[in-house]
């Protein structure tokens, strides 16, 4: 617009411009890029929480504000707050602005709309968007574990059922990395009743589980719930057996009785025994004992333990422990209950045929007797006649009776003693170690060493000595032997029954005689007492030389009042048939002089002088 100003006073023209303002019409459009519409219809059917992508578009001068909402298609539901969305200049449009794009999701159908406001007022636009499935999960997910193992999962319908919920899918899992596809799959048919039940055994006990749910409507599945994990119990006995009472037979073998839990908890498939000798082991270790499986559904009882099968021992203090196992698991087991075993022994029992005590037999007749014996363990038998000659054996024969003789069964050790071993010691000394008998029939109460001297050639001593030691020991050390003999050893196990049989004979040959005797010399500080602290020096390097290097022994002797010592040579320092160099060297608060070498060889006994 032009204006036009006049003056009187001369001509002068004065002219003002106004540039015109052109408004841009306010609009605005909703662009989906995902999921592709290709021809726009009013409503787009998506899966629940479906991911929309789209954006704004706003003509408009001014420059616009844009925002977008979700209204719900029910007037009973309110709307979202307008979401403003940033916007930028289109460079190839004037005044057209982009918005950036936009993700939402909708679980049920909605309307996403999209508005631009400025001063000249507001536009918006829109489209329906369709969810038909479930499109929220069930709410409210509660699991139920009761003590027998049955698990109930209850649970409320989802927020947006989007139509009639026809069924619900439970999903279960002890593993939930898998895919969905790959849990199992439980279907809950009335969708009134929100609960499904689990009854005991259908799950594994003492499980962790993990399970999601789904509702269905006529459209399809919906929407999962996230996982919800439980444990299932062991649904085991709640409680042990009881009244738990042990016996041990006359062999050792073991009785033991019982009366079930009083709450199995279901039905009682089998008890386990757990015995153990009481050594220590705590008795929470008890899986570690031998168990005994015993199948049975009753309300109680009962096992006999023979003793060789489970290897029981006599004479030692046992604990036992009892368990039940139900249909599911096995429970807790019960307090230990001790017992003792005895001898696992039981007395000999002898039936003579022909019975009598007395048996009549014409002048020069024979007679056969034989004397059964009976026991645990199964006893040995031997005859012993008057002149004190023994049979061994059940059978007695005797023949060409010319007077009266009387004879007796006699009962001992059924074998005899084990792992005899002989070692000639120094000092012409023999040490015998043996093991305990097999068969003990009764209490070993001593054991007799039977041994004499035999020369070459023979078999038995001309003259038999014995020793007799007691029944807990092992091993007997027989004494002044003579060097380089030969010996027969005999062991033989005497039990409260009687002596029992006599080993195998055994020979052994004595270690040669060697000895160092000598003069003591006088103490140089009391010429009254003699030395008796002396330093052995030998040496099997023949002959010796200035290098050679001298092994010791140091000596003390026992009885310094006579001035003469014995020093007996063993095996101990010195090699067999071998041959040494010795001198002996005096100790005081100065050592003296060594005395004479003076050679002798082992093996071949002998008494050596030295000399100072």
């Amino acid at each position: 617009m032009l204006q036009q100003h006049s003056s009187l006073a001369g001509t002068r023209r004065e002219y003002s411009v106004e540039y015109a303002v052109f408004e841009v019409p306010l609009a605005v459009r909703l662009v989906i890029t995902d999921p592709v519409i290709e021809k726009p219809p009013e409503e787009t059917e998506v899966e629940p929480s479906q991911p929309i992508h789209f954006r704004c578009v706003a003509d408009g001068r001014p420059m616009p504000s844009v925002s977008y909402s979700w209204l719900p298609i029910n007037t009973t539901e309110s709307g979202d707050e307008p979401v403003p969305i940033p916007i930028n200049a289109d460079l190839n449009h004037e005044h057209r602005y982009n918005s950036i794009q936009v993700y939402s999701t909708t679980s049920t159908k909605r309307i996403l709309l999209c508005q631009a406001r400025n001063p000249d007022g507001t536009v918006e636009d829109k489209h329906i968007f369709i969810v038909n499935k479930p499109g929220s999960p069930p709410r409210n997910i509660i699991t139920i574990v009761d003590p027998d193992n049955r698990v109930t999962i209850t649970w409320e319908p989802p927020k947006y059922p989007n139509g009639d919920i026809s069924k619900y899918n439970v999903y279960l899992t002890g593993d939930p990395s898998k895919p969905v596809d790959q849990w199992q799959l439980f279907t809950a048919s009335d969708p009134e009743v929100l609960r499904i039940e689990f009854q005991r055994g259908e799950l594994e006990p003492d499980t962790p589980y993990y399970l999601k749910i789904a509702a269905v409507n006529p459209a399809g599945e919906g929407v999962h719930s996230d996982p919800t994990h439980f444990d299932t119990v062991s649904g085991a006995p709640v409680d042990a057996p009881k009244d738990i009472l042990p016996s041990v037979d006359e062999d050792n073998s073991i009785d033991i009785t019982w009366s079930g839990p009083s709450e199995p908890n279901g039905p009682i498939k089998a008890y386990t025994i757990y015995i153990a000798p009481e050594d220590g082991t705590a008795d929470d270790d008890y899986k570690n004992w031998q168990r005994i499986e015993v199948p049975t559904s009753d309300d109680h009882g009962t096992v006999s333990l023979d003793k060789d099968q489970y290897d029981i021992k006599p004479n030692t203090l046992y604990k036992v422990r009892i368990s039940a196992t139900n249909d599911l698991s096995e429970g807790p087991p019960s307090e230990s209950i001790t017992l003792e075993t005895g001898s696992g022994e039981t007395p000999p029992v002898i039936t003579l045929t022909p019975p009598n005590n007395t048996v009549s037999v014409e002048p020069k007749g024979s007679v056969t007797i034989v004397c059964t014996a009976t026991g645990i363990p199964q006893p040995y038998v031997k005859w012993i006649l008057e002149n004190g000659e023994e049979i061994n054996g059940k059978n007695l024969q005797l023949s060409n009776l010319v007077k009266d003789t009387s004879l007796m069964p006699h009962i001992g050790p059924g074998s005899p003693p084990n792992e005899i071993v002989l070692l000639p010691m120094p000092n012409q000394v023999v040490n015998v170690e043996w093991t305990t008998p097999d068969e003990v029939n009764g209490k070993i109460t001593s054991y007799i060493i039977h041994y004499g001297e035999v020369t070459e050639g023979e078999k038995e001593p001309g003259e038999w000595k014995t020793s007799e030691v007691g029944g807990a020991d092992v091993n007997y050390q027989l004494p002044k032997l003579n060097p380089k003999s030969s010996y027969v050893v005999v062991v033989q196990a005497v039990s409260d029954r009687g002596p029992g049989i006599k080993s195998e004979p055994q020979v052994i040959r004595t270690l040669p005689l060697v000895t160092i005797e000598f003069n003591a010399p006088y103490d140089p500080e009391n010429a009254t007492k003699h030395i008796k602290d002396f330093i052995i020096q030998y040496t099997s390097e023949d002959p010796p030389t200035e290098e050679t290097e001298w092994k010791e022994l140091k000596f003390t002797d026992p009885d310094d009042s006579d001035g003469f010592a014995t020093v007996p040579i063993d095996g101990e320092n010195f090699n067999p048939d071998t041959k040494y160099y010795v001198k002996i060297i005096p100790r005081g608060e100065i050592d003296g002089p060594p005395s004479e070498l003076t050679v002798f060889t082992t093996g071949d006994g002998g008494i050596y002088s030295f000399h100072y």
